[in-house]
C-alpha cells in the first residue's frame, strides 16, 4: 500500500544509524528503499528499544541483504501509544507485524569447544595455561619487531590463555600414515560451522594456505578465557608423566610440571606446529614472539571455564568423528577423486611454456619444511629482518609444486616492491596461480650450503 506523504516527511534515520534515535516515546515505522512499510511498532524510549540487537525484528531486517531500511518516527505521548500503533497497523498491514518473529538460533562457544574436545578425545592434551600477554612487555615488543600481531592482538592481550596440544604423532598412526587423511583429521573438527556465536580461528595468511589446518594453529575465545590449539610433534615422549583433569567438564589429559618444563626447554613453538629442536638451535630462537609464548607456560591444575549454558551433547555420534573420516576416505567418499573418476593432467603453461613438470619430482613435501614459517606472497613485504632461506611454492589444479629455491641476507629487503628477479614471472600468472613463501633463519654464512641442500632435496622448477 502507498503510504502518506506525512510519513515521509517525519524525521528518521538508517537501520545501520539507529542508535541516534532520540530518547523520547513515539511511534516508528521500518520503510525500504521503495517506500514499502515492512513494520510499525511503539516504544517509550526510541534509542532504547533499537539499542544495539535488542529489537525483535532486527535478524529478519538484516538478512534482506539488498534492502535499505530507514526508521521513520513520530513523537507521541505514552498515553497514546496502543491506540495509534492499532491503528496504523490496521491502515497499513505491514508485512513483519503479520509474520512470526523469527530468531537465528545461535549456539554458544562453550558448545564448541565441548564438541570438539569430545570429537578428538585421546588425541588432545593440555599443554599449560598463560597469564595474560599484555603483563609481558618483551614479547609484545618481539611481536613488533617479527610482525607477529597474532599473539597480541587486543582481544587476547587481557585473558588467559589455555594451550592445547594435538598429538601430531597418534593421529598419523589412526591415519596409516596416509597424508590426507591425517590433514583431514586435524582439519575438520576445527571448521565453522553454522549458528555459533564463536568459531575456531586461525592467524592471518594461514586461512588460505593449503598446508596448514585449522588444527596446526587455532584460537578461540571462550567465557572469559582463550583456547590456543597446535599441533605437536614428540608428544609421547611428553605423556609419559600425565595428569587426568576436566576443560570446559570434558574429561582430557594435561602435562604434569616436570613433562612441562620438559617441552618448554627441548621442544619449539613455531607459528603452525611444536616440535623437538636442539638445544643449540632454540637459543637462537629464544626470541621468536611463538617461542616466548610457549616459555609463558604454567601448569594447568583444574578447570577454570565456568559453562553458561551447559547444552546437552550427542557424545556418541561425536566420539566416532574422526574414525568416520578414516572410513570415508578408504571408501572413496573423501579426498582426491571422490566427485570425479577422471584422472586430471596437470601442466603449468602459464610458467613455462617449454617445460613439462615431473609431477613425481616437483609434488612438494611438506614434510621436509614442516617447522618453516610462512606467508602469503602478497604479504611478502612482512617477511622478517633476517638472512635466510626461502622457498617459493605454487598450486595449480590443486596439485602443489616447489616452484623456487633462494636465499636472501635479508629476507623483507629482498622481496620489497617489484626488486625481487621472480617478480616479472609470479606477477604474470597470480591470477591463474596460487604462491605461498616458507622461510626459514639461517646465518650468512650457511646460505650458500643451506641453498644448495634444499635445491637438491626438493628439485624446483626454476633451480637449473
Amino acid at each position: 500500500m502507498v503510504i502518506d506523504t506525512s510519513i515521509l516527511a517525519l524525521p528518521k534515520v538508517s537501520l545501520e544509524n539507529r542508535e541516534n534515535l532520540p530518547q523520547v516515546s513515539g511511534i516508528y515505522y521500518v520503510i525500504d528503499q521503495n517506500h514499502i512499510i515492512w513494520y510499525i511498532g511503539q516504544a517509550k524510549d526510541f534509542q532504547a528499544r533499537w539499542k544495539s540487537k535488542s529489537h525483535h525484528r532486527l535478524f529478519q531486517l538484516k538478512s534482506q541483504k539488498k534492502t535499505k531500511f530507514e526508521i521513520y518516527y513520530q513523537v507521541l505521548e505514552s498515553s497514546k501509544l496502543n491506540e495509534i500503533e492499532q491503528q496504523e497497523i490496521s491502515k497499513y498491514h505491514p508485512r513483519l507485524n503479520q509474520s512470526k518473529v523469527k530468531h537465528k538460533n545461535v549456539r554458544p562457544s562453550e558448545t564448541l569447544l565441548r564438541e570438539t574436545l569430545i570429537k578428538l578425545s585421546g588425541y588432545i592434551v593440555v599443554l599449560g595455561i598463560e597469564p595474560p600477554r599484555e603483563l609481558d612487555s618483551n614479547l609484545i615488543q618481539q611481536c613488533k619487531y617479527y610482525n607477529e600481531s597474532w599473539w597480541v592482538q587486543k582481544k587476547v592481550l587481557k585473558s588467559n590463555v589455555i594451550h592445547l596440544g594435538l598429538n601430531a604423532t597418534k593421529i598419523s598412526q589412526f591415519a596409516n600414515e596416509e597424508i590426507e587423511t591425517f590433514s583431514c583429521l586435524i582439519d575438520n573438527p576445527f571448521k565453522s560451522r553454522k549458528n555459533y556465536s564463536n568459531k575456531w580461528q586461525q592467524p592471518p595468511g594461514t586461512k588460505k594456505n593449503p598446508h596448514i589446518a585449522v588444527g596446526q594453529c587455532a584460537r578461540i575465545l571462550i567465557n572469559g578465557f582463550v583456547i590456543e590449539v597446535s599441533l605437536i610433534y614428540g608428544l609421547e615422549d611428553l605423556l609419559i608423566d600425565k595428569k587426568e583433569t576436566y576443560l570446559a567438564s570434558e574429561n582430557i589429559f594435561s602435562l604434569s610440571q616436570q613433562s612441562l618444563n620438559k617441552l618448554k626447554n627441548g621442544w619449539f613453538k613455531a607459528l603452525a606446529s611444536i616440535y623437538p629442536i636442539k638445544e643449540e638451535i632454540k637459543e637462537n630462537k629464544k626470541n621468536y614472539p611463538s617461542n616466548l609464548v610457549l616459555s609463558r607456560l604454567q601448569p594447568y591444575t583444574e578447570d577454570p571455564i565456568p559453562l553458561v549454558f551447559k547444552e546437552k551433547l550427542d557424545k556418541s555420534i561425536l566420539k566416532n568423528h574422526i574414525q568416520k573420516i578414516k572410513d570415508d576416505y578408504k571408501l572413496g567418499k573423501r579426498g582426491i577423486g571422490s566427485r570425479s573418476k577422471k584422472t586430471q593432467e596437470y601442466e603449468l603453461t602459464q610458467v613455462n611454456q617449454k617445460k613439462e613438470l615431473d609431477k613425481q619430482n616437483h609434488t612438494f613435501p611438506l614434510f621436509a619444511i614442516s617447522s618453516w614459517s610462512s606467508r602469503l606472497l602478497k604479504y611478502v613485504d612482512r617477511l622478517p629482518l633476517y638472512s635466510g632461506i626461502y622457498i617459493v611454492e605454487i598450486v595449480a589444479n590443486s596439485q602443489h609444486f616447489v616452484f623456487y629455491v633462494g636465499q636472501a641476507k635479508n629476507l623483507r629487503s629482498s622481496w620489497i616492491g617489484d626488486k625481487h628477479h621472480l617478480h616479472s614471472q609470479l606477477d604474470r600468472c597470480k591470477e591463474t596461480l596460487f604462491y605461498m613463501v616458507y622461510y626459514h633463519e639461517f646465518s650468512e654464512e650457511k646460505l650458500n650450503e643451506k641453498q644448495r641442500y634444499y635445491i637438491e632435496l626438493l628439485d624446483p622448477i626454476l633451480n637449473i
